[in-house]
């Protein structure tokens, strides 16, 4: 039953984004990527929870993530006291002040050109398989590497002669898919085997979606593309300045996780009051 389900909601939400598509007509262009990127899905999923090798590719990343953690606690106990160990358990100094340090590891990264590779080399794979334009791919690897907002930057000499479509599959790819530097926050939540199953599944879902609502033809930039390289820092300032990132973003979370969290609530209410069920309950 549940794979009937699951079928079927499949099929509801390719409907929904076929309905707002830009180019309706040019969705079979685009079947064999989605068919592609679908089977990924499967085999990614399967692989690592099925597989001796999936299951040691998790272990060894959430390894990795509570690693970081548990060092990032080090700085929150010399901070505030030590205050990680208490409970009940404060969730922004558990979840979300790790992000200062992680954000710092990414800082380190970038500095030494390996988080420049990665986006390269994962956006050039990403366009073969999708085939989503080169610029799009990158966008869509360099907001979970180094953020949404970093993304834009990158790229503003494009912006002005982006299309609707083309601004859509950019800010589509760049809102969807899920920083790095949130994964320690989403880890204080859940098991982090799968919030990292949620992240690789997510990646590929945001492209097979943006192939139904654009389906057009990706954007023309020159093949030597690789990104715009920012200007050259010390290390010092490199890190020290993602560092204030990191701290950046924690304040605009909170207000946004307080107002949500406050009007699920209210929803929950008024649904159950009406209805008999929650909110949450509807959505399952």
């Amino acid at each position: 039953m549940k794979y009937f389900i699951f079928i079927i909601s499949l099929f509801v939400i390719f409907i929904a984004a076929a309905s707002i598509s830009f180019k309706a007509g040019d969705i079979k262009r685009k079947c064999v990527p989605i068919i592609v990127l679908l089977l990924l899905e499967g085999v990614v999923a399967y692989a690592l929870l099925h597989t001796s090798a999936g299951l040691a590719i998790l272990h060894t990343a959430s390894g990795g993530i509570e690693y970081l953690i548990y060092h990032a606690n080090k700085g929150i106990d010399f901070v505030f006291g030590d205050i990680t160990a208490k409970k009940p358990v404060i969730f922004v100094i558990a979840a979300l002040m790790p992000l200062v340090f992680i954000c710092a590891v990414i800082g380190i990264l970038k500095y030494f050109g390996i988080l420049r590779l990665i986006i390269i080399t994962i956006g050039y794979l990403i366009n073969k398989i999708a085939k989503v334009g080169k610029l799009e791919s990158f966008s869509a690897v360099s907001s979970v590497a180094v953020g949404m907002m970093a993304v834009y930057v990158s790229i503003k000499e494009y912006i002005p002669n982006l299309t609707k479509p083309q601004m859509y599959t950019i800010a589509a790819c760049s809102l969807s898919t899920v920083d790095i530097a949130i994964l320690g926050a989403y880890t204080q939540m859940i098991s982090p085997q799968f919030v990292i199953i949620g992240v690789c599944l997510n990646f590929f879902s945001t492209f097979v979606i943006v192939s139904i609502i654009n389906p057009g033809d990706p954007v023309e930039i020159p093949e030597n593309f690789s990104g715009v390289n920012s200007e050259r820092h010390s290390f010092f300032e490199v890190i020290t300045e993602h560092m204030q990132d990191g701290f950046k973003l924690i304040l605009a979370i909170v207000p946004v996780i307080l107002g949500f969290i406050a009007l699920i609530s209210l929803l929950n209410d008024v649904f159950l009051h009406i209805a008999g069920i929650t909110f949450q309950g509807i959505l399952g």
